[in-house]
């Protein structure tokens, strides 16, 4: 309704929610490495993405990419 629009801030907590499509060889591999870790499948899959990127800037950075 373009003749009562009205502007809006940004969202406070902004996120998004993906799907992934496991088989289940890596369903299992995944929740194993996550119980080890003390964590939900969905949080040590956010860990373990936000980890891999971190480290891969860090070597980056390390080889003056």
């Amino acid at each position: 309704d373009w003749e009562n629009a009205y502007e809006i801030g940004p969202s406070p907590n902004p996120h998004l929610v993906f799907q992934v499509r496991l088989a289940g060889n890596d369903v299992a591999d995944i929740e194993q490495a996550a119980i080890a870790k003390g964590m939900h499948v969905g949080a040590f899959l956010r860990y373990a993405a936000l980890e891999y990127v971190r480290r891969d800037a860090s070597r980056k950075r390390s080889a003056g990419d």
